[in-house]
């Protein structure tokens, strides 16, 4: 995780530079893109935390961990959001099944 953040952090530095060295065009979509990925780290950093110290059954962490890894093969600026939406909430179904059945 210490590659992504540094990353992330690059990528900001990056676009104060760019920002700052546009005289006549105004455009925040690389600001605005690297200040998303980076509160995608801070909940990615919270979630890990929470999933390291979580009290719940082993077979409950290891379906949420199966979740996260699904979700994050999908993210991507060029995968649409209707498509990331529809397989979360197909794992969410099949976490759901999951904490079910072990009840």
């Amino acid at each position: 995780m210490a590659q992504a953040k540094e990353a992330i952090d690059h990528g900001r530095r990056w676009t104060f530079q760019h920002y700052d060295n546009q005289i006549l065009a105004e455009n925040d979509y690389y600001r605005a893109y690297f200040e998303m990925r980076n509160h995608q780290y801070e909940l990615l950093r919270t979630m890990q935390t929470c999933l390291d110290e979580g009290n719940g059954q082993l077979e409950e962490r290891e379906a949420l961990h199966d979740i996260i890894a699904a979700t994050a093969k999908l993210l991507g600026e060029e995968t649409p959001s209707a498509t990331l939406m529809t397989a979360v909430k197909k794992n969410k179904a099949q976490f759901v099944t999951k904490s079910v059945s072990v009840i």
